[in-house]
């Protein structure tokens, strides 16, 4: 059975008329109508198209705050190494920002950390000495897509909010949670019982 409600609602929720889902999916604005009133029996392919169009415009919609991790979980300079692997491992994460008053001074990577103790021993030493440049950083309002060309480069991304660090998108995130926000909506599971 087909959950007809479920496309009137993603299309309310995206902030579309029924004119500009129409146009999208490249079905009249009149059949659409009908389609969500129920006076007909829509093709699959017909539904396809509804929701190929739905999810197109979700996406180019989704923005870096929707995906980031937060809280973001950083570490201060004058902590000692020790602390960064704990947090690294505590919190399953294998890359954070340095952060001193709100300030990001640099970054530190498991990888990292693991090339210099091959060199030298580094537990006992501050996360200042052996921290890296700081990870980029980018607006909560910048979209996913321009998230996504600077993850080609980089192994995350610092989200702000008025200047503040707020949270991190890595590479799994763009894999992950952009492609899968889509899957988690009630809309996809209810669209065919």
């Amino acid at each position: 059975e087909i959950k007809i409600d479920e496309i009137k609602r993603t299309r309310k929720e995206l902030n579309l008329t029924q004119n500009e889902l129409a146009k999208i999916s490249n079905l009249s604005q009149s059949y659409l109508a009908k389609l969500e009133n129920k006076k007909v029996d829509p093709k699959v392919s017909t539904l396809n198209k509804i929701i190929k169009a739905l999810k197109k415009k979700e996406n180019k919609d989704l923005k870096a705050k929707d995906i980031m991790t937060n809280p973001l979980i950083s570490i201060d300079p004058y902590q000692n190494v020790k602390s960064a692997i704990v947090k690294f491992k505590e919190n399953n994460i294998s890359q954070m920002p340095v952060i001193q008053n709100d300030e990001i001074v640099g970054s530190i990577t498991e990888k990292q950390l693991v090339k210099r103790s091959l060199k030298e021993p580094i537990l006992e030493k501050k996360v200042k000495e052996v921290m890296r440049e700081p990870l980029p950083s980018i607006p909560e309002k910048i979209s996913v897509k321009k998230a996504r060309n600077l993850l080609k480069d980089e192994i995350g991304i610092i989200v702000k909010s008025d200047d503040k660090p707020i949270g991190i998108i890595t590479r799994t995130d763009i894999l992950y949670k952009s492609s899968n926000k889509w899957k988690n909506k009630k809309f996809k599971k209810n669209i065919l019982k």
